[in-house]
């Protein structure tokens, strides 16, 4: 997609955000890449931002539910990502 100017891409420990990020960045050095992490599992967020939020609770988004990220991708998220959200979710 040439056009793309933002990539979104959840977080979990790493390693899919990384990937893309390498991936998107040598395509298109201008693209901006922002991670999504659940607000319940925002164990990338504190690495990246040097935060000790805490990390509890059940989430919908189990898949991405990481207390630990990895070594390796923080480096990379840290040197490519834009910035991180936290999204919180809603129980009905």
């Amino acid at each position: 997609v040439p056009d793309l100017d933002t990539l979104v891409v959840p977080i979990g420990g790493g390693g899919l955000i990384s990937g893309m990020a390498i991936a998107a960045k040598h395509i298109k050095p201008s693209i901006r890449i922002v991670g999504v992490q659940a607000e319940l599992y925002p164990s990338m967020y504190n690495a990246v931002k040097s935060t000790g939020l805490p990390m509890r609770g059940d989430t919908l988004a189990e898949g991405i539910a990481v207390k630990s990220p990895g070594r390796l991708t923080t480096e990379i998220v840290r040197a490519l990502v834009d910035d991180i959200l936290l999204v919180d979710e809603v129980h009905l």
